[in-house]
């Protein structure tokens, strides 16, 4: 999950997270505390989403996007070594 996103979406909507937990009805240690220790429960994220007026899946699309680069990067990366190799057996067969 993405935490850094729900701040900016917050932020763009013009919600610092002080107004952000006060509409949450929770104070603003607890979101602090949420936001800082990456403990943010389902019923938690739901209301974010739902003051937000975001889907929750949004919270999530930045993490699985970047996840999903670096697969993509290693992939090729994996492509490159392979093709040394063969590279390299093709020499040692000469």
């Amino acid at each position: 999950m993405d935490y850094t996103l729900i701040k900016k979406i917050a932020i763009n909507k013009g919600l610092s997270l002080p107004k952000l937990a006060e509409k949450m009805g929770v104070s603003k240690t607890s979101i602090y505390y949420m936001f800082n220790n990456k403990t943010i429960t389902v019923d938690n994220l739901e209301l974010i989403a739902k003051i937000l007026d975001v889907d929750i899946a949004l919270f999530f699309s930045e993490s699985f996007n970047s996840t999903q680069k670096n697969n993509e990067k290693r992939i090729k990366e994996l492509e490159m070594i392979i093709k040394i190799y063969i590279h390299l057996i093709d020499l040692l067969k000469k």
